[in-house]
């Protein structure tokens, strides 16, 4: 119960769980493998930060509730997914790899931050807590889902993300102008010459 910090390298769990660590303030995981549904780690106070660097999550993973903050460095993942998270408020995602970010029903999420990433699609719903979210310098997003954009009406907060460009048929713009609306800076581009003139 005094333990205030724990730190792996170069491990391969199968399995992992802290339950009723009082005192325990970090966990930090370097250049872990795990596997699909191996992963299972809790913490009975629901405030430490979980580090993962340089980490390779077979197919989809995904985070319980016991974590306050998570950071995600340098890593490569299938699904990144959170689902019902009672205690996670901040996601960092630096530099990762992934197919995909689902995060939802997570009710003190209010911060994800995506910067410099792989990650294709990102889709976040239902957290009403959620104030920020970043995606910047990411060329490989293809998909930000609506919720998103709403989500951060309601709350007042912001979505960041430095350019975003429509590749195919920009025409009128309808999808540029809303997305406008979250960004600095849009760029469309249109290669239909009837279009263009």
């Amino acid at each position: 119960p005094k333990l205030k910090q724990l730190s792996f390298d170069m491990l391969i769990p199968k399995a992992y769980d802290v339950t009723g660590c009082s005192a325990l303030e970090e966990i930090k995981f370097e250049l872990a493998m795990i596997p699909e549904g191996y992963f299972n780690a809790a913490t009975g106070t629901e405030s430490a930060t979980l580090l993962m660097t340089g980490c390779t999550a077979e197919g989809k993973f995904s985070i319980p509730s016991g974590f306050k903050e998570l950071y995600f460095e340098k890593g490569t993942f299938g699904k990144f997914e959170v689902v019902g998270n009672k205690s996670l408020t901040y996601i960092n995602l630096k530099t990762s790899k992934g197919e995909s970010v689902i995060v939802k029903n997570c009710a003190k999420m209010g911060t994800i931050s995506c910067p410099d990433t792989g990650i294709s699609e990102f889709e976040v719903a239902d957290l009403p807590e959620m104030s920020y979210i970043s995606v910047e310098d990411n060329p490989n997003l293809k998909r930000l889902v609506p919720e998103v954009f709403d989500q951060i009406r309601e709350t007042g907060g912001s979505v960041d993300y430095d350019i975003r460009y429509s590749y195919e048929d920009t025409g009128t713009g309808t999808i540029a102008q809303f997305v406008s609306r979250q960004a600095a800076k849009v760029i469309g581009i249109e290669y239909v010459p009837e279009a263009i003139e």
